[in-house]
């Protein structure tokens, strides 16, 4: 029998630079091992060239902030005329995404716009969540919206936002956006802190997002178990919808998924969470797994031609062809 195709989600972290300091971020953002800068355009359009003719037809752009670089509208038309069957999904915190939204416009129909948002206010106990529901944030909200533009807000849970948790997703289904919640995934960085400290931190902080279920299932009308979109891999969603709305759960508990590879070769295996969720490609050119750091899973596309890039796709889309579920990860 022949087997189905997975959905497979190219991940692009085009630069480091952002706007804000968010407590859970990196300096580099989701940039491979703290790596700084901007990718070249004339780069990044060879990398995702080689990437559609592969097969790759979902995109995530994401940074730092991905709207702080100038060739950001450049860009979206690039990938966009390389075929009607792509979609792309911008992860943004707003900052400049409205001096885009006329390109964004011409392809509503394939393009999201995902806005991190996990406060509704600037300030929890001690500490600042930059990424918060503004006016600013409000008002770019109901901008695009009224151009019949996808909008999603992602919500990181934490033990320190937990509570105020239920009260932004329902001013989120009032403003009438989709809703995707997220555990914290760990990783040494937070804070700038040492390795001790950031697995400290992540111990005191981390919610299981079992805490918010109930609640969800007492404002929606159904459920459904798996709730995958642009991708089948990673950790298994599930969905809460309200009407037309839906409410996309990201919970690192139900296990994730990884090759036979990954699991019989990683020396990081019991510590990975988010587990083989996409093709990475960050700012200094590595096409990777998003968020592994088993350095023998890695490639430096910067460093090859045309037919090496092509034979790197296909080596890390063989990974990605035979997956299955490992519960695997402890906090």
């Amino acid at each position: 029998m022949e087997k189905k195709e997975r959905k497979i989600l190219l991940a692009l972290a085009i630069t480091s630079a952002c706007n804000l300091k968010c407590f859970y971020c990196k300096d580099s953002g989701e940039n491979l091992d703290n790596a700084v800068g901007t990718i070249e355009f004339n780069d990044l359009k060879s990398i995702i060239k080689t990437a559609y003719n592969n097969g790759i037809k979902n995109y995530r752009i994401t940074g730092g902030e991905p709207t702080t670089v100038p060739y950001f509208g450049k860009l979206l038309e690039n990938i966009m005329e390389l075929g009607k069957d792509i979609k792309i999904r911008i992860s943004t915190n707003g900052y400049k995404i409205l001096d885009y939204i006329d390109i964004i416009e011409k392809y509503k129909e394939r393009i999201e716009v995902v806005i991190s948002v996990d406060s509704l206010n600037r300030k929890i106990g001690n500490i600042e969540y930059e990424k918060y529901l503004s006016k600013k944030v409000v008002n770019i909200t109901k901008e695009l919206l009224d151009r019949r533009i996808k909008v999603r807000y992602n919500i990181v849970i934490t033990k320190e936002n937990i509570n105020a948790t239920p009260e932004l997703i329902l001013k989120a289904l009032d403003l009438g956006v989709n809703i995707k919640l997220l555990d914290l995934i760990k990783h040494d960085e937070y804070f700038e802190k040492n390795k001790e400290e950031s697995n400290s931190f992540f111990k005191n902080s981390y919610q299981s997002i079992d805490n918010i279920k109930q609640f969800l299932r007492s404002i929606t009308d159904r459920y459904q178990e798996n709730f995958n979109m642009l991708v089948s891999t990673g950790i298994p969603m599930s969905g809460y919808f309200k009407g037309n709305q839906y409410i996309q759960v990201k919970d690192s508990n139900r296990g994730s998924t990884f090759s036979e590879e990954c699991v019989n070769n990683c020396p990081y295996f019991d510590k990975c969470q988010e587990g083989m969720f996409s093709q990475f490609i960050s700012n200094n050119g590595i096409l990777s797994i998003s968020n592994c750091r088993n350095k023998n899973l890695r490639w430096n596309l910067l460093d090859m031609n045309d037919e090496e890039k092509d034979k790197s796709f296909k080596e890390i889309l063989k990974l990605f062809s035979n997956t299955k579920i490992y519960n695997n990860f402890k906090v």
